[in-house]
């Protein structure tokens, strides 16, 4: 951000201390990954990954829904600790940056 300053004023720290206290003890990780299964192995591995650091690992392929995927994943996004972005097989497009920003 060249030439820009940036300023967390009162309000914004209280945000930040009420994300903080409501998401200590989550465990869950989020994984926005391809849904091309010819890339299940490398999800596979983040999964391990995720399991022997001590977190749950939350992709959206293992979720049962009927609702839009884009609902389904900010709803994952906001519930979890942490978002793991596997970008194999990214094609572009501005999906990939709505999932990996954590509103």
């Amino acid at each position: 951000m060249h030439g820009y300053i940036f300023q967390i004023l009162p309000k914004g720290y209280e945000v930040v201390y009420e994300l903080q206290k409501n998401n200590a003890n989550n465990t869950k990780a989020f994984i926005a990954c391809s849904f091309n299964l010819k890339h299940k192995y490398i999800l596979d591995a983040i999964k391990t990954a995720i399991v022997e650091s001590g977190y749950y690992p939350n992709p959206i392929l293992d979720k049962p829904h009927n609702n839009w995927i884009m609902t389904e994943i900010l709803f994952e996004i906001k519930d979890s600790k942490f978002v793991i972005a596997d970008l194999t097989g990214h094609r572009g497009g501005d999906t990939m940056k709505l999932v990996t920003e954590k509103h």
